[in-house]
């Protein structure tokens, strides 16, 4: 459990450390991107991200349905579109 933790703050870490060398560095995306190895992409998904929620829009966020409503209709929705004849009796 601790190597995952402690893998997850590098990360964060890394992260931060990518976004201030834009903000507080004054370094250039591309030169942000270029020495972090990583794509534009990625830079533009963290960095509002950071903007938006600060340090805790830099952890990892859970995939998956956000609410009971969402998940139900994940579990409900197929089992109603099958045709009559799949259905078990």
């Amino acid at each position: 459990m601790k190597t995952k933790e402690l893998e997850l703050s590098r990360k964060i870490e890394r992260r931060l450390e990518m976004i201030h060398a834009h903000t507080k560095l004054g370094k250039t995306v591309r030169s942000v991107i270029e020495e972090f190895n990583v794509s534009l992409g990625t830079y533009y998904y963290w960095y509002p991200r950071y903007v938006k929620m600060g340090i805790f829009g830099l952890f990892d966020s859970k995939r998956g349905p956000k609410n009971l409503i969402t998940k139900l209709a994940a579990i409900l929705c197929p089992k109603l579109l099958r045709p009559p004849s799949a259905i078990k009796r």
